[in-house]
């Protein structure tokens, strides 16, 4: 979109409003219904996930579009967060 407008993507500042629908009992205090959250939006915040999106599509689709089919092991309950690369 940015390119459409031709407009700098440093310009451009993202933020996403929060709506609890529900708000929690007896809580010390006071809640807040609507939220901001405005995520990282540096240079380096935005290659890292332009990189992981990459090779998202590079791991998951051929040259030509289709889908790689991949056997994935399972991790063992105890050991999912350690031994995942991903995480």
């Amino acid at each position: 979109m940015a390119k459409q407008l031709e407009i700098s993507e440093d310009k451009i500042d993202v933020e996403y409003l929060i709506l609890k629908r529900r708000l929690y009992e007896n809580m010390m205090y006071p809640q807040k219904r609507i939220q901001a959250f405005s995520p990282a939006s540096g240079k380096p915040s935005v290659n890292k996930v332009m990189n992981r999106l990459q090779e998202f599509i590079d791991e998951c689709y051929d040259d030509k579009g289709k889908i790689i089919a991949h056997d994935y092991e399972k991790c063992e309950k105890h050991l999912k967060c350690r031994s995942c690369k991903d995480l």
